[in-house]
């Protein structure tokens, strides 16, 4: 995770995008990848890009 992302950016749970996907989720950016943290991000983030179901509360 730190070759992808940075050592400021290690902390888990996070999902690095593919090329030039882009998510509505609180996107940050690090050594040219796009990702976010955090589980109901990427969560939020699967359901937009991939139409999955979010969790019911």
């Amino acid at each position: 995770m730190v070759d992808l992302i940075g050592a400021e950016n290690q902390a888990l749970p996070v999902l690095v995008l593919a090329g030039s996907q882009q998510t509505e989720q609180a996107p940050k950016v690090a050594n040219g990848r796009t990702f976010v943290s955090g589980s109901d991000a990427i969560i939020a983030a699967f359901a937009e890009l991939y139409g999955i179901p979010v969790p019911h509360p």
